[in-house]
């Protein structure tokens, strides 16, 4: 008897005493597979799905060959994740990739961690080197790209140099693109931001950088920019690097262009922007009610502003500082009272995650 044989393996004690389920005791054979297939073969679809999200990309393009149904749900989406991060390939390989599910079915499509260097890797199969395709993204790997409605945010910050009409193919690719990083480096490309704007009607996020040599043509670019398409704009990040010099009349201009053109602004980083008034913080925040995340220096505000900045405005949640030394006293007493509305951010990091996980 099935209890006997329990009883000998494991005697009953108070301790491990469990009511047992009835189909733990049912006598019915265990159900019979197909002839030539296993369990494996019969995975529920919700399985699969659970099981190819854990898999690396490589992994789930091999699972496609296994079977006729796998390769259908894979195509369908199941268990792609949605969130694409742009691999180190061959340059053969990264344009399948480009034109996978992968990227059909992601939300987010991540290019940040390509670099502007190239390298090689060498292929055992054919016993030689292949140049990577990570250099950086070029116009016929943007072609290849497969075209998704799904697709809501796309980060390329890292990219450089791209072709100026790589922003027309994002957006014919891209229709429903709510969120875009870019370093701004490059005016050609800048100039091509209209025409994004008009092509993705729900773009509502942006976030550039660009750095002294470039600064004074981005920021008139970025102002115009802001002010046609303002209305939409829901978060606005502008990363500048070592502009002060070069620029501090255009950033505050740029400020104030962004405080009268963007009333439905919710979140506003402007980190390393040193020439940034409290006053001009002040009527920004009078003019943009719904603004609850603000990310800037410290050495743009007082321990004293922010104070009144907090104490005034409950609806900023959220104060990022990105401190230039080590946190003085006063700043450690505001995190103290003020407890998570302000955080000191060493890296701007977070940042672009916040943006990339709630686009």
């Amino acid at each position: 008897m099935i209890t006997t044989s329990i009883k000998q393996t494991q005697p009953v004690t108070e301790s491990n005493q469990q009511p047992l389920e009835a189909s733990t005791l049912s006598d019915a054979p265990a159900p019979k597979t197909q002839p030539g297939k296993t369990g494996i073969h019969l995975m529920h679809r919700d399985v699969f799905g659970v099981v190819m999200s854990h898999l690396s990309p490589e992994d789930r393009a091999r699972s496609q060959a296994v079977n006729p149904q796998w390769k259908q749900w894979i195509a369908e989406g199941h268990g792609v994740p949605t969130r694409a991060n742009i691999p180190f390939l061959t340059k053969p390989n990264l344009r399948k990739f480009l034109a996978s599910p992968e990227i059909k079915h992601a939300r987010v499509i991540d290019a940040s961690n390509l670099k502007i260097d190239e390298g090689w890797v060498f292929d055992p199969t054919s016993r030689a080197r292949h140049k990577f395709g990570v250099g950086k993204l070029t116009r016929q790997d943007w072609e290849t790209f497969a075209p998704s409605k799904k697709v809501k945010a796309i980060d390329l910050r890292e990219n450089r140099y791209m072709s100026p009409d790589v922003l027309e193919i994002i957006a014919d690719r891209f229709p429903n693109l709510e969120y875009i990083a870019l370093s701004s480096s490059d005016s050609n490309l800048m100039k091509r931001l209209p025409q994004l704007a008009e092509s993705c009607p729900h773009l509502k996020s942006v976030m550039f950088s660009h750095n002294s040599w470039s600064s004074l043509d981005n920021v008139r670019l970025i102002k115009e920019f802001v002010t046609g398409q303002g209305r939409m704009l829901e978060s606005v990040s502008i990363i500048g690097y070592g502009v002060e010099t070069n620029a501090p009349e255009a950033i505050k201009e740029l400020v104030t262009v962004i405080s009268t053109n963007c009333p439905n602004l919710k979140r506003l980083a402007l980190p390393w922007h040193e020439c940034i008034t409290e006053d001009q913080l002040e009527a920004l925040m009078q003019r943009c009610p719904d603004l609850s995340r603000l990310f800037v220096s410290d050495r743009q505000l007082s321990p004293d502003f922010v104070d009144h900045l907090l104490t005034n405005h409950p609806d900023l949640t959220n104060l990022s500082i990105h401190p230039e030394e080590e946190p003085t006293r006063d700043w450690t007493r505001l995190k103290e009272k003020y407890g998570p509305r302000v955080e000191l951010l060493e890296t701007i990091q977070s940042l672009w995650e916040y943006e990339l996980v709630n686009s």
